[in-house]
């Protein structure tokens, strides 16, 4: 393979120094040469004239290396992005010069990002990879949500028309195949999961919190799909039959006002501690400093913050979710949304911390043995 065009929504890409941009750097040098579009809106992305990690203007492309380069749309509105994506798209295509067996064209959903790649693989005659990253077929997907409702309905025509699928669960793979109206094709499925780097950081003792006796964590967006509220919620009833626990919940989010608000309705609001978004080397002293992972989420396509967890050596409690039945027993896991199973678990948790340790191949399981053995698998699934 010469060169992949990629299709985003990701706009941590735009920053060079950022992790996901230091990944396409890694994708771009085993593939042979990425382009990627990302959608985004232009007061989102830099106003004319200045200049930060090397991006100029909306109208430039910002080089990552001498093999990757993103084009952000710069779209005057969301409702721009596929449109202004096929155009950017349809340019990058056409300067390849290349027949269609030497690209491959890839969206890293099957709904927004998808219809930008089914036209351009249907305009070039490319072949179009398409990822999956979330559980879309999961009931709690399209609760309450307009969007994603919407989303679903995308998906069920794109993905029949798609020359290859990764997904990142083994979850994802049995949604898909049982429901043919959205893949047909088994064989055209890739099971792939999320890559993280293995950090050899032991629980240990720490003085990060010295206000608690035992710290249930949390690492999560701030948003309705997390179900933080839920969280709050058990905790309050776990922590009563527990010495001086604390909640610390690394995030931000759109609910994070409303999460500070419920906690002090409930009575806990003293032992809540809302600390934003940390950096990877600040993670890894507060996981050290904790005892449980808590995790609430209503549906996941993987779970990453899980296996960090897990490979911390934390106890982990957890919605039946992602992942999660390939770490855990069944009778170790929550139905979302159940305030009083949650709870009854983390207090099990908080009390005997090794009956939720999560073996050693399990974690194997669902990880690689180096990165370079993911980035192989990463190329052959875009072949398939």
């Amino acid at each position: 393979m010469k060169k992949v065009l990629m299709i985003s929504t990701d706009r941590q890409i735009l920053d060079e120094t950022s992790s996901v941009a230091l990944r396409m750097r890694e994708y771009a040098e085993v593939f042979g040469e990425l382009h990627i579009v990302v959608m985004s809106q232009k007061s989102k992305v830099k106003s004319p004239g200045t200049e930060i990690s090397g991006f100029k203007t909306c109208d430039s492309k910002l080089i990552l290396s001498d093999k990757c380069f993103v084009y952000p749309t710069c779209s005057t509105s969301k409702y721009r992005y596929i449109f202004d994506a096929v155009r950017i798209g349809s340019k990058i295509l056409s300067d390849f010069e290349l027949p269609a067996s030497d690209f491959v064209i890839t969206s890293q959903d099957p709904f927004e990002t998808g219809i930008v790649g089914l036209f351009l693989a249907k305009k070039y005659k490319a072949m179009l990879n398409v990822q999956i990253h979330t559980d879309f077929l999961s009931p709690y997907f399209v609760y309450g949500s307009t969007l994603n409702k919407m989303r679903r309905h995308i998906a069920r025509y794109v993905l029949p028309r798609a020359s290859s699928i990764r997904v990142v669960s083994e979850r994802i793979h049995k949604s898909l195949i049982e429901n043919s109206k959205f893949v047909s094709n088994d064989s055209k499925i890739t099971v792939l999961p999320l890559y993280s780097e293995a950090v050899p950081v032991s629980v240990e003792s720490s003085d990060r919190f010295p206000q608690f006796e035992k710290v249930v964590l949390m690492v999560s967006r701030l948003e309705s799909e997390k179900d933080i509220e839920t969280a709050l919620k058990a905790f309050a009833m776990a922590e009563k039959s527990s010495l001086n626990t604390g909640l610390v919940i690394v995030g931000s989010g759109s609910r994070e006002a409303s999460l500070s608000n419920l906690a002090q309705s409930l009575g806990i609001d003293k032992k809540v501690l809302f600390l934003g978004w940390r950096n990877g080397d600040d993670l890894v002293h507060i996981r050290a400093s904790s005892d449980v992972f808590l995790s609430t989420s209503l549906y996941e396509g993987y779970g990453l913050s899980l296996i960090e967890a897990s490979r911390a050596g934390l106890s982990i409690v957890s919605t039946d979710v992602g992942i999660a039945p390939e770490l855990l027993p069944s009778d170790k896991l929550a139905i979302p949304g159940d305030i009083d199973g949650i709870a009854s678990l983390l207090s099990e948790a908080i009390h005997h911390p090794e009956r939720f340790v999560v073996e050693t191949s399990n974690i194997a399981s669902v990880t690689y043995v180096s990165k370079d053995d993911f980035l192989a698998k990463l190329k052959q699934s875009l072949l398939v």
